[in-house]
């Protein structure tokens, strides 16, 4: 299986409320009925989403820059794109570790919302393992900070974070790695050997606790 619940050629899933979301035609298999702001839709949820990482793109949205992660599953011939904002925090965290992703081996992509903080996580799992972040406090590795900005919402101006710097980065480190650009990417993945598979079977994960200097910015 190459997620959770659904069926389909090609899949485009955003995620909502700790899980992934597809929005499909009532008669699915599966799918449920939700609100969505002045009207109904149906649509499935995963817990999880796995298969091999063949690109990472970005694009410009009606809502800002927006990023597209493609997964593909080779014996189904399944693809499933997830979006999401480029300066949501869980599409920063992916790609603080997506230079530890073994791009040749199945991954496994799940969300999970923390029971203490109430926020979203992101987790990353090749070969039964976590994939841990390579941009981290203690090793930045190059990766610019984040930067204050104010904007206005609802006549009121606030000060947010600015990730815009980052997100430039980001996309020359993907744009290097899946050949769209020739400048060399950091490279240093965490990986058995080339002729094991993964072992991944549960669509449920929990957070492997970690030290402060394995915690992303």
């Amino acid at each position: 299986m190459a997620y959770g619940t659904a069926t389909q050629e090609t899949n485009y899933w955003r995620i909502y409320q700790s899980k992934f979301e597809l929005e499909v035609d009532s008669y699915r298999e599966g799918a449920i009925q939700r609100p969505k702001g002045d009207k109904f839709i149906w649509a499935i949820h995963a817990n999880y989403i796995e298969g091999t990482l063949t690109d990472v793109s970005f694009k410009e949205g009606p809502y800002g820059k927006e990023m597209n992660i493609r997964i593909e599953d080779v014996l189904s011939k399944q693809v499933n794109i997830i979006s999401m904002k480029a300066e949501n925090y869980l599409a920063i965290n992916f790609l603080k570790m997506f230079p530890n992703i073994k791009l040749n081996f199945d991954l496994t992509i799940s969300i999970s919302k923390d029971k203490d903080s109430g926020f979203d996580s992101i987790y990353l799992r090749q070969y039964n393992t976590y994939v841990k972040y390579f941009y981290t406090n203690a090793n930045p590795n190059g990766l610019p900070p984040t930067k204050k900005k104010n904007v206005v919402i609802n006549n009121e101006t606030k000060e947010v974070t600015d990730y815009s710097d980052q997100i430039a980065f980001f996309e020359k480190l993907v744009n290097s790695r899946f050949g769209k650009i020739e400048t060399p990417a950091p490279q240093n993945p965490i990986a058995p050997s080339e002729n094991q598979t993964s072992t991944v079977s549960t669509p449920q994960f929990t957070a492997e606790p970690a030290g402060e200097d394995d915690l992303p910015f």
